[in-house]
């Protein structure tokens, strides 16, 4: 969160350039510039709990015009035991002890240089399970979920003409899930629970003013899922698989959407987004958006 400078919010239908996701608006999170922070930072937090944490930044804009920001973060909670009714017995009294830990790091790069801007990031979180969800062992410490996600996104941005904009941008992104999970048994059982995607994509759009009192937004947009693929099964004391299930897909898309400004108070916002999404099967899908917007003051619509 300190390397957030704003969060935009735009209320409505995006679905003509979003995609059917945008249906009640569009959140845009606005990463600070390294100008903006213009130095090294370090924060380290203590809390209750055994709880840790601590940051170190540095942001610079540099002579050659060269912006660059790099954070890094690590998280670290021991949490607490806890009691739960249901569980007690003879051998645990119901407490899961040191079970409720917590712990996560993250890594952030941003750089811009004149239309060029790249960022990438990594975030890894385990968190302990105390709960014996899932009909569990109790009380085991083994048990334990894992997250871990990493995008790299590189964008160009820049004028064509006074009245032609142009905003292209390559990405790659990476998922994983792992969750431990421990039954009662004897020897107990070590489940893993799997869950794993992959993805490259690209977008191309033009945003136009050349016609008095329009903005017409339009491009295309292209993403391949190269892996979307689950598993769950048992790692000891025998293997035994229980779901193996590997997929791949794409989508592709062209969008175009026309604001026009009838005056200073109206306007009239249409566009529509065609998808063609391979996932097994082969869909088309549509999404159209059709707006009259009323500014009755300046701050208010």
């Amino acid at each position: 969160v300190d390397l957030i400078e704003r969060i935009e919010f735009v209320p409505g239908p995006g679905s003509a350039v979003y995609g059917s996701n945008a249906f009640f608006g569009v959140v845009n999170v606005v990463t600070k510039t390294g100008e903006a922070v213009g130095r090294t930072e370090a924060s380290a937090e203590v809390a209750s709990r055994d709880t840790t944490k601590a940051r170190l930044s540095h942001g610079q804009r540099y002579a050659n015009g060269l912006d660059m920001l790099v954070s890094a973060t690590t998280y670290h909670r021991s949490g607490q035991d806890m009691y739960f009714p249901e569980f007690d017995d003879a051998t645990t009294n119901g407490v899961a002890q040191d079970l409720d830990h917590d712990r996560s790091k993250q890594f952030f790069y941003k750089a811009s240089y004149g239309a060029f801007s790249l960022a990438t990031a990594y975030s890894s979180r385990t968190k302990g399970i105390p709960t014996a969800a899932f009909g569990q062992a109790f009380n085991d410490p083994r048990s334990e979920t894992t997250d871990e996600q990493a995008f790299v996104d590189l964008k160009y941005r820049d004028r064509l003409s006074d009245t032609l904009q142009i905003n292209a941008n390559a990405f790659i992104g990476h998922y994983l899930y792992d969750g431990i999970y421990v039954y009662s048994g004897t020897p107990p059982v070590l489940n893993n629970d799997e869950s794993h995607g992959d993805w490259w994509g690209g977008e191309l759009r033009f945003l136009s003013t050349a016609l008095a009192r329009h903005k017409l937004v339009f491009g295309a947009e292209y993403r391949n899922n190269t892996h979307q693929d689950q598993s769950n099964y048992d790692a000891s004391p025998d293997y035994f698989s229980y779901l193996d299930d590997k997929r791949n897909g794409s989508m592709s898309g062209i969008y175009a959407q026309d604001e026009y400004a009838l005056s200073d108070q109206w306007t009239i916002n249409a566009g529509a987004r065609y998808d063609h999404i391979v996932q097994g099967t082969h869909d088309n899908v549509i999404n159209p958006r059709l707006a009259v917007i009323y500014k009755p003051q300046a701050a208010t619509s």
